[in-house]
């Protein structure tokens, strides 16, 4: 299960459209190896709100909220 604490308008879109979706990609910085989560509630398909946030590989909290989210199946609450 993940929780996410958004704002009301990112909940809402979610809610409206059924639908929201996290990109998971990789990045390098200053030789640190992370990963980039955007996750993207479209309330307007061209110019969706976002939720920016970043991983770190060497941080035990990263790498199992990583394989939460690559997971096949996860249960996803809002507040």
């Amino acid at each position: 299960m993940l929780v996410i604490k958004g704002m009301k308008e990112a909940i809402l879109a979610a809610r409206l459209n059924g639908n929201f979706k996290i990109y998971v990609a990789p990045v390098t910085s200053g030789g640190r190896r992370s990963i980039g989560l955007i996750t993207a509630f479209f309330d307007i398909p061209e110019e969706p709100l976002i939720i920016r946030s970043q991983l770190f590989l060497d941080e035990d909290f990263s790498r199992k909220l990583l394989v939460v989210l690559l997971s096949d199946q996860l249960d996803i609450l809002f507040f």
